[in-house]
């Protein structure tokens, strides 16, 4: 069904439905063995998810809860823009591909930062979070 959505609008669906929580939540604990200490923060299992799906931060929790062991947010640009012009990501079903031409679209820094800071209120858990940085596009897109 998901597949009869244009690209970007089902990646998007697919955010709002990590941010919403209406994937269902595991119930499986990761086991000793897949946990791994890098640079003295403890990963629940070494399975991340990058940047580039939630590249503003809203779907934090929900990928938590489907099973990742830290979460990319990104990539946050220090101001917001709107990236390149739509169309912009394009599937290759023959080849099963995507490309993606987003662009840097970004809410900006200050807007991501203020979601990172509730997820760390309310999470009942330890969350690591990445955050990928970029920067503005200060020629526009053309330029």
């Amino acid at each position: 069904v998901i597949h009869l959505l244009a690209a970007e609008r089902a990646h998007n669906f697919a955010v709002l439905a990590s941010k919403y929580r209406l994937f269902p939540k595991t119930r499986y604990e990761d086991p000793e063995l897949l946990k791994v200490k890098i640079f003295g923060k403890e990963f629940s299992n070494p399975v991340g998810i990058a940047a580039g799906f939630d590249k503003d931060g809203k779907a934090i929790l929900g990928l938590r809860d489907i099973g990742f062991g830290f979460v990319e947010v990104g990539s946050v640009t220090p101001e917001p823009q709107p990236g390149n012009e739509q169309p912009r990501v394009f599937r290759l079903l023959k080849d099963y591909a995507v490309i993606n031409r987003y662009g840097f679209n970004s809410e900006g820094h200050s807007e991501v930062l203020k979601r990172i800071e509730n997820v760390r209120q309310d999470a009942q858990e330890s969350n690591i979070i990445g955050v990928n940085l970029g920067k503005n596009n200060l020629n526009g897109p053309n330029k």
